[in-house]
C-alpha cells in the first residue's frame, strides 16, 4: 500500500472513531435539562421550564432543539414568556472536551411575552439582584454551566409581546414576523434586520415597521451603539390615510455614565427631511437635553396631505417653500427651541419657543416675523368645502357665511396654557396693511387675555380682549381704540372720508359666532375730522321735496361729497347685532339718527336713518322751510354695496314728510290764507264736495 493510501485510510478511521465517540457522548440530551435551567436561573433570576423535548441536531451544526418552554419570575409561576420551539447552536469543542455549554447561535419560533404593569407602576418582569442571587444554588452550578454571550446570531420568528399597563390604561401588542442578527458578542458590530407590527388597543392605532442596520455592545456591557439603523414604518389610524416614515439613527447609550447621544440622524416624511442630533445626560435621573434640528426646504402642503390633513390656501403657492433650524435645550418636562429660524415662503420667523410637557401642556414663545401676507394662508374664498360663498364687487368680496364657527376656541384653550409675545414688522391682510404689529397672549387659569397694537393707515390701533371660560358660559369683553386712522385707506369706503378717533367697549356671552351675533352689547364713540360725507341719498329726497314745493331748498346744489370739519357720534349694540342697533351723529348743520341691524351670516344690513337739517350754519345753506324737518332714508342690502345703491328715500316716510311740510306752511302763512288759495283754484261745481276734504286736511 502506498503512503498516500495509508494516510487517507488513517484519516478516515480517525473520523469514524470521532463520529462514533460523539454519538455515544450525546445520546442522552435530556441530561442537560437541569443544567440549562440551573444556569439560566443562577445568572438571571428567571425560571426556565422545559415542558417538551430536548433533542440533538447533529448537522449542521451541533444544536439542542427544545420545545414548549416557559420562562417565569421568582414571584409568579404563571409564565412571563413561552415559546413553541428553540434551537440552540452549540460550539462543538467546548461541549466535547470541557463539557461547557457555549452558544454559537439561537433560533426561536412562536415566542409569546405577557408583560404587565400593575397600578403602582411595577412590572411583572422585574427581578431584583437579591432575588436573582437567592434563586440559584451556586454550589451546584459550575463555571462550565455558564452560557457564553458570544453568540453566532439570533433568529426570532412569529413572536408576540403583549404589554398591559394598568397605571396608565394602555394596552400595546407587538408582533415580530422576523428578527435576525449577525454574530453577537462584546465588542462586535453586528447586522440587524426585522419586520414587526405594532398595535395600540386603546386608540386603535397600528403600525408596521422594518428594521435594518448595525448595532454593538462594549465588553463591559454598558455601552450600546447604533450605526445607520433605519426604521421604515407605516402608521395606520382609524378613518385616515396611512402615514409612511423613515427614521435613521446613529448614536450610542452609555448606562454607566447615564449619557445617550444621537447624531447625524434623520426623519423623512413626504417632502420633509428633518435632520437632528441630541444629547441626553443623567438619563436615569433628571435628564437634561441639548441638541439641534434642521430641515431644508420642503413643501408643507405635501407634508400635511401625507398626514391626511390637506391644506388649501388663498395663495396656491403658500406653504410650498418652508425650512427651519433651531437649537434644543431642556429636559423631559420643559423643552426649549432657541435660535429658531423658520423660513415661510417669503417670510422669516425668528425667536424662541418653550414646550411644557407636564400634566398640563403649555407653550411659551417670543417670536418675530419680518413681513407676511396673512391672507395668503387663509382658506380660499369660494371654496365649496370651506362653508363660504363669494361674489365679486368692484372693490371687495362679499362673503356669505353658511355655518357657525368658534370665536373663542374653548377645547384648545382648556387643553393648553399659553404665554407669549408675537410681533410682525409688516403685516398685510387682503387690502389692509399694518406695521409694528405686536400681540401678547396669556391663557392661564381658564382666563384668556390678548392685547395688541399696530401702526396702520397714518394712525395707531390698540385692542384688548379678555375671556373668562371658568363657568358654564364664556364671557368676553373687548376694548378697541384708534387714533389718526385714514378711513378711506383702512376700509376702502368712499361714502365717508377723514381721520378717525374711536373708542369701543363691547361684551358678549358664549364662544360661538352665533353667540356673539345674538348677545353683543356695547358702545362706540367716534370723531372724524376734516372729511367728507356722501349726501347723494339726501339730495334725492331734496329734489323730490323741491318739486312738490315748487321752489329750491338749496340742498340739491350741495356737492355729492359734503365736506365737514368734524363729525362726532356714537353707536350702540343692544342684545346682539341683528336688530336694535342705534346710531347718533352730528355734523355742522345736520343731525343723523338711525336704528337697525346686521345679518352677519348673510352679510347684509337693514337700517332706517333720519337726517335732520338745522338752521343755516356752516358753509352750506338750508332753506328755512326745511330746518327741523326729518329726511328719511331706508338702507337695505349687502354691506359692500355703494351707499347710493344701499340707502334710498323711504317712500312711506316721504309721504309723512310732505304732510309735515304742509303743516309748517300752514303755521307760517295761516290756515285761512291757504284755504283761500285752494278754494280759488277749485271749480264751482266741486266746491261743496271739497269743503269736507279741506276741513279734514286743516284739522
Amino acid at each position: 500500500m502506498s503512503r498516500p493510501l495509508i494516510i487517507v485510510s488513517t484519516l478516515v478511521g480517525i473520523i469514524v472513531i470521532f463520529v462514533v465517540a460523539l454519538m455515544v457522548l450525546l445520546n442522552n440530551p435530556s441530561a442537560y435539562k437541569q443544567r440549562i435551567s440551573k444556569a439560566v436561573q443562577a445568572q438571571t433570576g428567571y425560571g426556565l421550564v422545559i415542558n417538551g423535548d430536548i433533542k440533538w441536531r447533529y448537522f449542521p451544526p451541533i444544536a439542542i432543539a427544545l420545545t414548549e418552554i416557559d420562562i417565569t419570575t421568582p414571584k409568579s409561576t404563571a409564565p412571563l414568556a413561552s415559546l413553541k420551539s428553540a434551537n440552540v447552536d452549540l460550539k462543538l469543542i467546548p461541549l466535547i472536551f470541557a463539557g461547557s455549554v457555549e452558544v454559537s447561535g439561537l433560533s426561536v419560533d412562536g415566542l409569546t411575552v405577557n408583560a404587565e404593569v400593575d397600578t403602582t407602576g411595577k412590572g411583572n418582569w422585574e427581578v431584583s439582584t437579591a432575588e436573582a442571587a437567592s434563586t440559584g444554588d451556586h454550589n451546584e452550578t459550575s463555571a462550565g454551566d455558564s452560557l457564553s454571550v458570544d453568540i453566532g446570531g439570533i433568529d426570532i420568528t412569529h413572536a408576540t409581546v403583549n404589554y398591559l399597563d394598568k397605571s396608565t390604561n394602555s394596552h400595546i401588542v407587538l408582533t415580530v414576523s422576523q428578527f435576525r442578527t449577525g454574530p453577537l458578542g462584546t465588542g462586535i458590530t453586528t447586522n440587524i434586520i426585522g419586520d414587526l407590527n405594532f398595535a395600540d388597543k386603546i386608540s386603535n392605532l397600528s403600525a408596521t415597521a422594518s428594521l435594518a442596520g448595525k448595532a454593538a455592545i462594549n465588553e463591559s456591557l454598558d455601552e450600546f451603539t447604533l450605526e445607520n439603523f433605519t426604521i421604515t414604518s407605516t402608521i395606520n389610524q382609524p378613518d385616515t390615510a396611512s402615514i409612511a416614515t423613515t427614521l435613521k439613527l446613529n448614536g450610542k447609550v452609555n448606562t454607566r455614565n447615564g449619557i445617550a447621544k444621537l447624531n447625524n440622524s434623520e426623519l423623512a416624511l413626504a417632502d420633509l427631511k428633518l435632520a437632528f442630533g441630541i444629547e441626553a445626560t443623567d438619563i436615569f435621573g433628571k435628564t437634561a437635553l441639548t441638541g439641534k434640528i434642521s430641515a431644508p426646504s420642503f413643501n408643507a402642503k405635501r407634508l400635511m396631505a401625507a398626514l391626511d390633513a390637506p391644506i388649501e390656501t388663498e395663495n396656491p403657492d403658500a406653504l410650498t417653500n418652508v425650512s427651519l433650524d433651531a437649537d434644543i435645550k431642556g429636559d423631559l418636562n420643559r423643552l426649549k427651541l432657541t435660535n429658531l429660524n423658520l423660513n415661510l415662503d417669503q417670510s422669516k420667523l425668528t425667536g424662541a419657543v418653550t414646550l411644557i410637557l407636564t400634566a398640563k401642556t403649555g407653550i411659551d414663545f417670543n417670536l418675530s416675523v419680518d413681513k407676511i401676507i396673512a391672507s395668503d394662508y387663509l382658506e380660499p374664498n369660494g371654496d365649496s368645502g370651506s362653508g363660504t360663498k363669494s361674489s365679486a364687487n368692484t372693490k371687495t368680496k362679499t362673503t356669505i357665511v353658511e355655518s357657525d364657527s368658534e370665536v373663542i376656541p374653548l377645547s384648545t384653550l382648556q387643553d393648553i396654557n399659553v404665554n407669549g409675545t408675537f410681533s410682525i414688522n409688516n403685516l398685510q391682510y387682503d387690502t389692509w396693511d399694518a406695521t409694528n404689529f405686536k400681540l401678547k397672549v396669556n391663557n392661564l387659569g381658564q382666563q384668556l387675555n390678548i392685547t395688541g397694537n399696530a401702526d396702520a393707515y397714518n394712525g395707531n390701533i390698540t385692542f384688548q380682549i379678555a375671556s373668562n371660560y371658568a363657568g358654564k358660559t364664556t364671557s368676553t369683553t373687548s376694548i378697541f381704540t384708534s387714533t389718526g386712522i385714514d378711513i378711506t385707506k383702512a376700509l376702502e369706503f368712499d361714502a365717508i372720508t377723514g381721520t378717525l378717533e374711536l373708542n369701543a367697549n363691547h361684551a358678549f356671552k358664549g364662544h360661538m359666532m352665533s353667540d356673539l351675533v345674538n348677545s353683543l352689547n356695547g358702545k362706540s364713540t367716534f370723531k372724524i375730522a376734516d372729511g367728507t360725507l356722501d349726501v347723494r341719498p339726501l339730495k334725492k329726497i331734496a329734489i323730490i321735496v323741491d318739486s312738490l314745493q315748487g321752489k329750491k331748498s338749496g340742498i340739491a346744489e350741495w356737492p355729492d361729497m359734503l365736506p365737514f370739519s368734524l363729525l362726532a357720534g356714537d353707536h350702540n349694540f343692544n342684545a346682539g347685532i341683528i336688530q336694535n342697533q342705534t346710531l347718533t351723529a352730528s355734523i355742522e348743520n345736520m343731525r343723523i339718527g338711525g336704528k337697525g341691524g346686521i345679518d352677519y351670516f348673510a352679510n347684509t344690513l337693514v337700517y332706517d336713518l333720519e337726517a335732520t337739517l338745522l338752521e343755516s350754519a356752516g358753509q352750506f345753506k338750508v332753506s328755512p322751510s326745511l330746518t327741523g324737518v326729518r329726511f328719511p332714508l331706508h338702507c337695505e342690502g349687502s354691506l359692500d354695496a355703494e351707499v347710493i345703491e344701499l340707502c334710498l328715500p323711504d317712500r312711506s316716510a316721504i309721504t309723512n314728510l310732505i304732510k309735515d311740510l304742509a303743516t309748517q306752511q300752514i303755521k307760517r302763512q295761516g290756515a285761512d290764507a291757504i284755504r283761500k288759495k285752494l278754494e280759488e283754484q277749485i271749480p264751482d261745481e266741486l266746491k261743496d264736495r271739497a269743503k269736507d276734504l279741506l276741513k279734514g286736511l286743516f284739522n
